[in-house]
């Protein structure tokens, strides 16, 4: 009877054990970590470097030559919002003062990549272009589009924006909070 009693005790201390050793990565797979943005860089121009694993690519007329930088936001784990930055509001934003002396609104050829610390099922990307307001307190925005990845796909499905939904006006001190979460980027190339 005793030795009943010493084994189920020790299969219990054991069982106990090996459930504790492994019960971070079994809560892990139970409920998963969002995934995280790792990079995001925005280049004029095509990529200069070779695709990268979970990394996604966005490439064709998305930026305005009158861009400088970018900010973005995430209000979902699979979802981004790039605001691209005229030079008067990097200007602003930064106290840095660099004139663009070649901004006619035009959209010219970018690569957007943001990488990931996994892949994903799904990703959707806005990217708007803001454009200073002349009293310098707001930014208009309009929406290029979104463009979705689904599955495993790597070439992005490009959705064109609705008309009614197309624009945004932000407050500078909105965009300041913004920056201070997410940073200002300078646009490469």
């Amino acid at each position: 009877m005793d030795r009943k009693v010493v084994l189920i005790a020790l299969a219990s201390f054991m069982a106990v054990l090996i459930v504790g050793i492994f019960w971070g990565s079994i809560l892990e797979r139970a409920n998963p970590s969002p995934p995280k943005l790792i990079s995001l860089e925005l280049q004029r121009g095509n990529p200069t470097q070779g695709e990268t694993e979970r990394a996604y690519y966005i490439v064709g007329n998305i930026l305005s030559d009158c861009s400088r930088a970018f900010t973005y936001q995430t209000p979902k784990a699979v979802e981004v919002q790039i605001y691209e930055l005229d030079d008067k509001m990097y200007s602003l934003l930064t106290g840095k003062k660099e004139e663009n002396t070649t901004c006619s609104k035009e959209l010219v050829k970018g690569t957007l990549t943001l990488q990931f610390d996994r892949k994903l099922e799904g990703l959707s990307v806005e990217i708007w272009v803001g454009e200073t307001a002349s009293d310098g307190q707001h930014v208009y925005f309009r929406l290029l589009g979104t463009w979705q990845f689904k599955g495993n796909s790597t070439a992005p499905l490009y959705l064109a924006p609705s008309p009614d939904k197309d624009y945004k006006l932000m407050k500078l001190e909105e965009l300041k909070t913004l920056v201070k979460e997410n940073g200002i980027h300078v646009i490469k190339g």
